[in-house]
């Protein structure tokens, strides 16, 4: 009997080790900008593709420079859909949805539901050549707005120029 609870203690001790060893939270030291680069290149794998939309949501508002710093990104994504969770209050519905062929189209999807700003969309009918110049107008707008709100963070905000 001593050896079944001394081998559950072990057991129990272990898990816990585990648990605070291998928690998903980030290191100690970890900029916010180290975290948003990682989300937005998990976007490109499709197994980890949702859970970067989410984590990238779940940042919050400091994030936000970060995030539009990456505008300039025109990878693909594995997936031209994206479901985001609705957390506006009184939302009648749980998720909201968007088509996003590129990096640059989720995280602009990611930034309008963050932020409840919107610079421009286009939809499947609109022509690539087109749709490009307004990815380019989009990032351009999302820098210059994000140097006014984050002043004081306005070199987060990337670089506004080709």
């Amino acid at each position: 009997m001593l050896k079944l609870r001394s081998l559950l203690f072990l057991c129990a001790i272990g898990a816990l080790a585990f648990f605070f060893l291998y928690k998903q939270e980030p290191k100690a030291g970890t900029s916010l900008s180290i975290r948003v680069t990682k989300l937005v290149n998990q976007m490109t794998a499709s197994k980890e593709e949702v859970i970067a939309f989410e984590n990238i949501q779940a940042l919050g508002d400091d994030a936000v420079p970060f995030i539009i710093s990456h505008l300039d990104d025109m990878r693909s994504l594995p997936d031209p859909q994206i479901s985001l969770l609705n957390r506006l209050p009184n939302a009648s519905e749980r998720s909201v949805h968007y088509g996003a062929e590129l990096v640059h189209d989720a995280l602009a999807a990611i930034l309008r539901h963050m932020t409840n700003q919107d610079f421009g969309a286009f939809d499947a009918d609109t022509p690539r050549a087109e749709r490009m110049e307004r990815r380019k107008k989009n990032r351009s707008q999302w820098i210059k707005w994000c140097q006014r709100q984050y002043s004081s963070r306005a070199a987060d905000c990337g670089i506004d120029g080709p």
